[in-house]
């Protein structure tokens, strides 16, 4: 009888136990979506306010001017995040998709639109999607999130059509005095891509390079050094727009300086899926 005591009581130890574990992994469940929420949120005001808006739209409009014209296309957005680039693409084709890692990113796009045809939770290395959908694939500074880059590639290769385009804007590191910075002065140190680095990836995933273009200079470094600081810039609204407007047409000449050209903060990069 003592023996039957003690295993009841070790039998239900063991399911107060397993109880205090489910628990458990519903709080950090809990807390770990409250923080990706309040992370989605703060993406998201910062990408309303005016100066970044006004960057973002310069931004989304150089890389839509390389997508294809045909309104009719199928387009996918690579990490969509909140839609910074969604709400330009709706208004130029009749199909586009969106996918994004953060859930709680995606309960934040606002585009009422019919042109958006579906927001997906997922991930570049494993896109749940069919082969030969879309007639483009864009990402808006995602590559580098990607832990496996030739995978995702392989992947944007499987779900484009025969020909399809690819185009990615990426942090760019060609010139040394830009990897320094990168290194000592950003606080995120994110991964960053050099020219050439670009062209092998395409090339060894079946991707004919079309454009390696350079882009961003003074505009994109006060928006990346300065960004929190920026996005508290609200009034007056048309002093804000002009400050990164006028950025926006240094650049724009710095850009073409053949001494200065190395000195970009970011890549355009345009392929072409090998058929």
């Amino acid at each position: 009888m003592t023996d039957g005591s003690r295993i009841e009581v070790s039998t239900r130890t063991t399911e107060e136990q397993k109880w205090e574990e489910i628990e458990a992994t519903l709080a950090r469940k809990r807390y770990e979506m409250a923080a990706a929420l309040e992370e989605a949120i703060a993406s998201r005001r910062e990408y309303d306010s005016v100066w970044h808006a006004t960057y973002a739209r310069y931004q989304n409009s150089a890389m839509l001017s390389l997508l294809p014209k045909d309104p009719t296309a199928t387009v996918l957005d690579v990490g969509c995040g909140v839609g910074v680039l969604l709400q330009d693409m709706v208004g130029r084709y009749a199909y586009v998709h969106g996918l994004d890692v953060s859930a709680e990113s995606l309960l934040l796009v606002d585009i009422d639109s019919p042109n958006l045809r579906g927001l997906v939770v997922g991930d570049g290395e494993h896109l749940p999607y069919r082969s030969a959908a879309f007639d483009a694939v864009v990402l808006r500074g995602t590559l580098h999130h990607i832990p496996n880059v030739d995978q995702a590639l392989q992947e944007f290769h499987r779900v484009l059509k025969p020909g399809g385009t690819l185009l990615m804007v990426e942090p760019c590191g060609d010139h040394p005095f830009i990897r320094w910075g990168r290194r000592y002065l950003s606080k995120r140190k994110e991964r960053y891509f050099q020219s050439t680095e670009m062209d092998s990836y395409l090339r060894r995933n079946d991707f004919t390079p079309l454009i390696l273009r350079r882009t961003g200079y003074l505009a994109s470094a006060f928006s990346y050094l300065f960004r929190a600081r920026l996005a508290r810039l609200a009034r007056p609204a048309w002093f804000y727009r002009s400050c990164v407007n006028f950025l926006i047409l240094l650049d724009e000449a710095l850009s073409v300086i053949p001494a200065v050209k190395s000195l970009s903060l970011g890549i355009i990069v345009v392929g072409r899926g090998v058929e």
